[in-house]
């Protein structure tokens, strides 16, 4: 019925699942049952997968109503993409700790989480404006 936001529903849940996959490994790594521990590589790894889970459901909702009222689909496609890029450059900033990255510096960690934020608040914003137009 909305084969765009379908298409990327799917690559969410994708996403969603290879996020929580990472918590579950981390948590067996790191021995964390419950919580973080106070563990910084653990709570990276939940902030990652709750991240995500805070802000791509409402603009996947936001994506479904425009799609019904008739939004073009390649503006649709755009939103989709710079919502995963986003969600993908912000994990990756709080995940590249874990993974013992040497080329990544505070800086670049942070770079990475900003734009994450700015992409993701664009399409949320974007998508409230053309849901109100």
């Amino acid at each position: 019925m909305f084969p765009v936001t379908t298409f990327f529903a799917a690559l969410s849940a994708f996403m969603l699942v290879a996020l929580s996959v990472n918590v579950i490994r981390t948590r067996q790594r790191t021995r964390t049952i419950i919580g973080d521990g106070g563990n910084e590589i653990m709570q990276r790894a939940t902030r990652a997968q709750a991240n995500f889970s805070e802000y791509v459901p409402m603009a996947l909702i936001m994506m479904a109503l425009l799609e019904a009222a008739g939004t073009r689909s390649w503006v649709l496609v755009v939103l989709g993409l710079l919502l995963l890029a986003g969600r993908a450059s912000h994990a990756y900033s709080l995940l590249v700790h874990e993974v013992k990255y040497e080329g990544a510096s505070l800086n670049e960690r942070i770079k990475f989480r900003k734009a994450g934020m700015i992409a993701t608040f664009f399409v949320i914003v974007v998508e409230g404006l053309l849901l109100l137009a």
